[in-house]
């Protein structure tokens, strides 16, 4: 897992680094890969202070997607640039912003409607606020209920191996 995790970042940086040699322009597909990809390193691999750099690479290439997103206005990839940062805040130990985070992703799905993105906000707010005292929505159960029955909907099959970790991590099934 460390080695094909690690792959995919140094892919991603050495297109990063190709497009900055021939001034190509970056867009937030590319911010947002390598910000994903520094954050499963967290999550997989590093430790020390290969982990606080990945968090630091993490943390820099999610705000550039975030703010290049907004910009081009790709609105249903803001929901996944938030997840990501969600992410990330947990990891940082900060569940207030996560929170925020995760609330502003729905949000957008919502709106959409983007029920695949709604699934996936309720599967990750499940999975990352699981087991803290005070869960600032209604519960993690419910949270898996909406998933699943958006996944089911959708056909979205994708998801059902995450449910089912899920499942395991919050109701012990």
């Amino acid at each position: 897992m460390r080695s094909r995790c690690n792959e995919v970042y140094r892919r991603a940086r050495k297109a990063h680094d190709l497009a900055v040699q021939v001034k190509s322009s970056i867009g937030y597909l590319d911010y947002l890969t390598i910000g994903r990809a520094s954050l499963y390193r967290v999550l997989l691999c590093a430790e020390g202070s290969e982990r606080s750099k990945a968090c630091e690479t993490a943390r820099k290439y999610l705000a550039l997607a975030l703010n290049e997103v907004r910009g081009v206005g790709q609105v249903p990839d803001i929901a996944l640039v938030l997840m990501a940062i969600a992410w990330l805040d947990v990891l940082d130990g900060n569940r207030n912003h996560a929170q925020l985070h995760l609330d502003q992703a729905l949000e957008i799905a919502e709106r959409g409607p983007m029920k695949l993105q709604i699934a996936d906000v309720h599967l990750l707010r499940a999975r990352l606020f699981v087991g803290t005292k005070s869960y600032p929505w209604s519960s993690p159960q419910d949270d898996i209920c909406v998933a699943e029955g958006l996944i089911k909907q959708c056909c979205y099959h994708r998801r059902d191996e995450e449910v089912a970790d899920a499942k395991k991590m919050v109701l012990g099934k």
